[in-house]
């Protein structure tokens, strides 16, 4: 009856995601990667003319 209609996953134990930061996405810190991107994005004047 469910064969092709149903995917197992695995549960994933809070005590394995619980040490990581929160934020969007588990085991990323968001302030680091906004920091990272600000960085390692173009300044103003590289950017090209619209």
């Amino acid at each position: 009856r469910w064969q092709g209609r149903a995917w197992p996953s695995a549960r994933m134990h809070a005590h394995v995601l619980s040490p990581l930061p929160t934020g969007t996405f588990p085991g990323v810190d968001d302030i680091e990667m906004y920091e990272f991107l600000s960085a390692h994005a173009p300044q103003d004047q590289d950017l090209p003319e619209a």
